[in-house]
């Protein structure tokens, strides 16, 4: 995998995508596919993705906390790879949440 110089670095920004492990293992061998979920933020990559989280090097300027990616995101823009453990969720208002994440789908494209 060929390191991108000094000015690419500068240009790119960390991106989320949680999964479970059965497709970490596909995006590492064949990379991202078009219609993508990204996450600027790790809690919601975890949140609304799953336990194993990419940590991709994005070349984008984009405003919002999320994305869906309009082309295919070759996998030697994996950062790295994370497993975490999931917590204990105490409390969980499902439905407004799920109301928040709609709305923000909607309304940031």
């Amino acid at each position: 995998m060929k390191e991108p110089s000094v000015e690419t670095k500068i240009e790119y920004k960390l991106w989320y995508h949680g999964t479970n492990k059965e497709s970490a293992s596909k995006i590492l061998k064949n990379g991202f596919k078009e219609g993508t979920y990204f996450a600027r933020h790790l809690e919601d990559a975890l949140g609304f993705g799953g336990e194993y989280v990419f940590e991709v090097a994005l070349k984008l300027n984009h405003k919002y906390w999320e994305l869906i990616t309009k082309d295919v995101i070759s996998a030697d823009r994996i950062v790295r790879l994370k497993k975490y453990k999931r917590p204990n969720i105490e409390f969980e208002n499902k439905k407004l949440g799920d109301e928040v994440f709609n709305w923000n789908l909607e309304n940031n494209k």
